[in-house]
């Protein structure tokens, strides 16, 4: 859950691949290589946009999420918080589970209709087999809210689980468990917080809570939360970028929500960097309120200096891995900061003296007129923003989806708006437009946007205008146009 410094996530995409293809009208079986399978009855297919019933062939994507697996905590959507059928919190112990979608031979997304079944197989992994039960609740991950809710059951049919969905989502099957929240904070032996690293807490007595386990991320204060078995002794383990666990406290039962302070991660892994140096402002001084965006191995942190203009921050890496950083230093006293400079990460520490913050504005905005009326979103200084742009990769492609976000803490106004692209300034094709300014954004095309810079790292920019028509409330036509620089935060 989130905490009060600045939380980052690290998700690992599912490729999304063909698993198979059958009749709508005729039904049938779709196996993927591990054994699982999706069946699907005859004439139980409809349009998903308006449940019209659908009869040509059916492409099913599936693919095995593996809750035994080193990697489970980026694979895993959400976490493992769910509720219950009396909409109880707890939380999960999975014994496998699958993603499905259904589309036709056009691409359009279907789903099963109203009322009908289809019948999912999730295998148990092995060194789970031992204690999974004959019987078992199954969850399907409800995308609104990222939680996992309780639908159903599965029974246990030789190495597998077998059990019927009415819908398509990501189905988990598992055993849930009364929760309460765990806190902490992780440091160094010279107190540093640790920042963006994965902790697990796993159930001690394993033939208990065989594939109960917890997984969290320390914000930029080395702070991390969530829920954890109750009344069971668990196992802390912190864990670097190749999810080797590097330090490991035990922790005895708990039965209400606890804060255990900080803990220090004593062990003398060469996972464990530190990345310090000095920023200097324009007239080559130390900078006295300001920040480093530092970016190594896919992973953003934020230092900020002291009075003296020094930074320092640390994390892990996995143990083999010196890699290469990129640094952004920032003066917020006058609203500057440097080029990116990059360099190879040492071990223990990478010391860069003298990094410039100056000659670029890190100043970023959305400034906007709808029909004549002007908003203006300015964004706080940090990476405590009320502007927020982000890009994704589109399957099978080169082109990235970036949303960009923006809203007013006054007035509670936002904007919205999404285009697709390669990793380049050009003019494309905007996607889609929220303005809540009038409750609507359905663009009259063409509706372009011209990007005079993409960022290529954390820490810099994306700039650029648009201005066209869209319908709002009552499809009332509004006109907009729009220039904006938003920062890039990972």
């Amino acid at each position: 859950r989130a905490t009060s410094g600045t939380n980052q996530v690290n998700i690992k995409l599912l490729k999304k691949t063909l698993t198979g293809s059958i009749e709508a009208a005729a039904g049938g079986i779709v196996t993927l290589t591990n054994g699982a399978k999706i069946s699907l009855l005859a004439n139980s297919i409809v349009n998903r946009s308006n449940t019209v019933a659908y009869t040509g062939t059916v492409n099913i994507y599936a693919a095995y999420i593996d809750p035994s697996a080193t990697d489970i905590a980026q694979t895993l959507p959400g976490s493992f918080m769910a509720d219950d059928i009396n909409n109880k919190r707890v939380t999960l112990a999975s014994y496998g589970m699958l993603a499905v979608e259904l589309e036709s031979s056009g691409g359009e997304r279907l789903q099963l209709k109203p009322g009908a079944a289809a019948t999912l197989t999730t295998p148990i992994p092995a060194s789970l087999q031992s204690t999974a039960p004959a019987s078992i609740a199954m969850w399907y991950l409800d995308e609104q809210s990222g939680l996992w809710k309780q639908e159903g059951s599965a029974r246990k049919t030789g190495a597998n689980y077998v059990g019927d969905v009415s819908h398509f989502s990501f189905w988990n099957c598992d055993r849930p468990f009364s929760a309460v929240t765990l806190s902490l904070t992780l440091q160094t032996s010279k107190g540093l917080p640790l920042i963006n690293t994965q902790v697990r807490l796993s159930a001690a007595a394993v033939d208990t809570f065989a594939a109960s386990m917890a997984y969290g991320t320390t914000d930029s204060l080395g702070q991390v939360s969530g829920l954890v078995p109750a009344n069971t002794p668990l196992v802390l383990d912190v864990l670097d970028n190749c999810n080797k666990s590097i330090y490991t406290k035990n922790i005895t039962a708990l039965n209400q929500n606890t804060d255990l302070g900080k803990v220090t991660v004593t062990n003398g892994s060469s996972s464990i960097i530190t990345i310090q140096g000095m920023l200097l402002n324009c007239n080559g001084k130390a900078v006295t309120r300001g920040y480093a965006i530092i970016n190594l191995d896919n992973m953003v942190a934020y230092a900020a200096v002291d009075d003296n203009g020094h930074f320092e921050a640390a994390t892990l890496l996995c143990s083999a891995n010196t890699g290469n950083y990129d640094l952004i230093g920032v003066d917020e006293n006058v609203n500057q900061q440097g080029q990116k400079i990059s360099g190879k990460i040492i071990i223990p520490v990478t010391d860069i003296n003298n990094v410039p913050a100056c000659g670029i504005s890190s100043l970023e905005y959305i400034q906007y007129t709808v029909d004549g009326v002007e908003h203006a979103i300015t964004g706080k200084s940090g990476y405590d923003s009320s502007l927020i742009a982000y890009n994704f990769p589109q399957p099978n492609t080169m082109l990235l989806t970036t949303a960009v976000f923006g809203w007013n803490e006054t007035d509670y106004s936002s904007i919205e708006f999404r285009f697709t692209s390669p990793a380049q300034a050009g003019s494309y094709s905007m996607d889609t437009l929220f303005v809540t300014a009038v409750n609507g954004g359905i663009l009259v095309k063409p509706f372009n946007i011209t990007i005079t810079n993409f960022p290529q790292s954390a820490g810099e920019f994306y700039e650029g205008n648009f201005s066209g028509n869209f319908t709002g409330d009552r499809n009332k036509l509004h006109s907009i146009t729009c220039t904006f620089r938003v920062r890039t935060r990972r």
